[in-house]
């Protein structure tokens, strides 16, 4: 009688065991399925709003369906759309002429205007606009008092994974600074400022060499001449370089350290962008693409 209650607490045990076991397997697959539900969630609010704003604010936006189209099929894409060249695919043809290195000619763009009165009137840490012909970057871009909130929000406020793009608060607002640092997230789905990976390669750069930045005053053409993986500890994260020389020294540097080769001349009476975004290498690894200022 003994070894038989025994052995029927030990079934009893084993099946409390199982019980247990099972409930935490379904508690955990539970909250993977709330995890993937609220991530992909907040990669469709984010992309919805920011695709919002385009048609609030820009008029004459070429392409705006393809863009558009470009975009959202990335999202589709359960976080992956890249080429067999590892690029990510985000992007519209262009015209072959634009293909030799460091040309802007053959590409032809039609840029898009900005509402700036609306748009500082909905966020007044609105500070410009940027816009790359041809791909997925068409983003208001912030100024905000600091280097954090803007990770975690976007342009309205909302709590959001893709957060805005937004200038280095060591920087003042008018791209006055001898490198004006701009930061976007490396999103999954293509969004933000994970195109700028793309510039590890020659061809993409031949079709890209460029981009837009509007400000309120000034539309600027920013004209790259150096791309590469880097640390949070590269000069490249220097807004002041104290010194024409020591500036200099630094963009001769940045254009050796280059993986992409470009005939844009950068002088120490430039003003420069570097634009910033995360690499998955290491917590500390960005890719950054810098430009000179153009004024249109």
């Amino acid at each position: 009688m003994a070894k038989r209650a025994s052995r029927s607490k030990s079934k009893k045990a084993t099946m409390a065991l199982l019980y247990i076991i099972i409930v935490l397997l379904i508690a955990l697959i539970g909250f993977c399925i709330w995890n993937i539900y609220t991530s992909f969630n907040e990669y469709t609010v984010g992309e919805e709003t920011y695709l919002g704003m385009i048609g609030s604010y820009l008029t004459n936006v070429p392409n705006a369906d393809s863009t558009a189209g470009t975009q959202t099929d990335a999202s589709q894409a359960n976080g992956t759309n890249v080429t067999q060249d590892g690029l990510i695919a985000n992007v519209t043809p262009l015209d072959q002429a634009g293909s030799a290195a460091g040309s802007t000619s053959g590409i032809v763009t039609q840029k898009p205007e900005v509402n700036f009165t609306a748009l500082k009137s909905d966020n007044a840490d609105a500070m410009g606009w940027i816009y790359s012909p041809n791909t997925v970057i068409s983003y208001p871009v912030v100024h905000g008092s600091d280097n954090e909130y803007y990770l975690t929000h976007l342009f309205d406020g909302t709590t959001n994974k893709l957060g805005t793009i937004f200038v280095d608060c060591r920087n003042g607002s008018n791209l006055s600074d001898q490198n004006t640092l701009i930061y976007g997230h490396n999103m999954k789905n293509g969004s933000m400022f994970a195109s700028l990976h793309n510039y590890s390669s020659q061809a993409y750069y031949n079709q890209h060499p460029y981009y837009y930045l509007y400000t309120e005053n000034t539309t600027y053409r920013v004209d790259i001449f150096s791309a590469y993986l880097t640390t949070t500890a590269d000069a490249c994260f220097c807004t002041d370089y104290g010194s024409e020389e020591t500036f200099s020294l630094f963009l001769s540097g940045a254009k050796a350290n280059s993986a992409i080769t470009t005939s844009v001349d950068v002088s120490a009476q430039d003003r420069i962008v570097t634009l910033v975004t995360c690499h998955s290498s290491s917590d500390d690894a960005r890719y950054v693409v810098m430009g000179k200022l153009v004024a249109e």
